[in-house]
């Protein structure tokens, strides 16, 4: 279920919101900025367990950390409001920051801190933990030993994007960031369209109910896709990379990827498989075998004697078996075969311990190298992609490295 909804949230969208009108003409760049990056970037940070928490604060750098809405328990907000209130000390056991061992870890202890800023267990792994607590099966400290190894996994990728957010907060005035969320919403309805069609859901009390299963709800979802969002907006809007690619740099790209483009012979082909265990043993198949070669003799088209006559699941796809190259088969006397034969041609009938074979080549193509010219659109692509990559991680790598960042695994 979570893999499927995580999947919802970055593919579902189709980008409409991006294009909407928004009245201020920055908030439109930035919208249409997040565009560029939304599948790559925001799968890496989904599988790193991206089911975090809401952001609200506006500039968490250099204010000091507002109460938290935690997207799964309520005691963590109450501690929290001990935490900004009391400091450090008060309310919240800051675990793992000191040489002794926390005893517990729970949903509301603190596992690391940016630029000053808290981040609990049930920001990194909401519906992991929930469901580790609840498996009987597993022993008290199983339980521990999971919550940690989870939080261990998922912790850098969530700082990550929690690092990406807080730039955002500093530099996004509140009055956009409303702007962008309101774009959005259509976007989290296209999704919760998707994952009722998907599991069949007709009302609103179903879907809470599976939702409920990974420990999730409605609320949880569209702040993640929210989140998703602003951290791949806001990164591809600082991207910035040139779309220019001249024709020497694409030529150097063919050159050092020539295997790619170098393609060695191959041929399709076709098969009829007679079972003997489909016609009452052999002397039924063989019979059977006999009246499909009588019909391939006569030039009936092998694709629809496949289809009379094949007990193979290919017979439904006219026998074809696609392309295939040297190495290709596991039985080398048929694949040696069939590399030998002009396309058209078939082979002999094969006796084997349960059924017969017969083959025959439906095309061929020659080994060749694709000339420049053929995928030289698409090399620009490629290159283009591979700046836009290596830039937006950058402009992740740059905050990461100006960010004061305590986590709990630190020696």
């Amino acid at each position: 279920m979570e893999h499927f909804v995580l999947t919802q949230l970055i593919h579902t969208a189709e980008y409409r919101s991006f294009t909407q009108p928004v009245n201020d003409r920055s908030v439109r760049m930035w919208i249409a900025a997040g565009r560029l990056w939304m599948v790559a970037f925001g799968m890496m940070m989904l599988l790193a367990g991206c089911l975090g928490k809401s952001v609200d604060e506006d500039n968490p750098v250099f204010a000091p950390a507002p109460p938290r809405r935690s997207l799964v328990n309520q005691s963590a907000d109450v501690n929290e409001q001990k935490y900004v209130s009391r400091g450090q000390d008060g309310g919240v056991k800051n675990v793992g920051f000191s040489s002794t061992d926390p005893a517990v870890l729970t949903g509301n202890s603190i596992v690391a801190e940016i630029n000053g800023k808290p981040v609990f267990v049930d920001d990194v792994i909401p519906g992991i933990r929930d469901k580790i607590e609840a498996d009987g099966r597993i022993r008290d400290q199983q339980k521990q030993t999971l919550i940690r190894q989870y939080v261990q996994k998922r912790l850098p990728e969530h700082i990550n994007q929690e690092v990406v957010l807080q730039a955002l907060y500093a530099k996004v005035p509140e009055d956009r960031r409303d702007a962008i969320r309101e774009q959005l919403e259509p976007s989290f309805q296209k999704v919760l369209q998707n994952i009722r069609k998907d599991k069949n859901i007709q009302t609103d009390q179903q879907l809470d109910e599976e939702l409920g299963k990974e420990g999730l709800t409605v609320s949880q979802l569209k702040e993640t896709f929210i989140r998703i969002q602003m951290v791949n907006g806001y990164v591809a809007a600082e991207a910035s990379t040139s779309d220019l690619v001249d024709r020497e740099e694409m030529v150097q790209f063919y050159q050092d990827h020539i295997d790619d483009y170098s393609h060695r012979q191959r041929i399709r082909c076709r098969e009829i498989i007679v079972r003997f265990s489909a016609h009452g043993g052999r002397k039924g198949a063989e019979q059977v075998m006999a009246n499909a070669v009588t019909q391939l003799q006569q030039n009936t088209d092998f694709g629809k004697v496949a289809e009379s006559f094949s007990d193979a699941s290919t017979s439904s796809k006219q026998g074809d078996l696609g392309w295939i190259e040297e190495g290709y088969l596991a039985d080398k006397e048929v694949e040696a075969a069939l590399l030998a034969l002009p396309k058209g041609d078939m082979t002999r009938v094969f006796v084997r311990e349960d059924r017969f074979e017969v083959y025959q080549v439906s095309d061929i193509q020659k080994s060749h190298v694709v000339p420049f010219q053929e995928v030289q659109k698409e090399i620009e692509k490629q290159i283009l992609q591979q700046r836009a990559d290596a830039a937006r991680k950058k402009v992740v790598s740059d905050l990461r490295e100006k960010a004061v960042v305590v986590t709990m695994f630190d020696e």
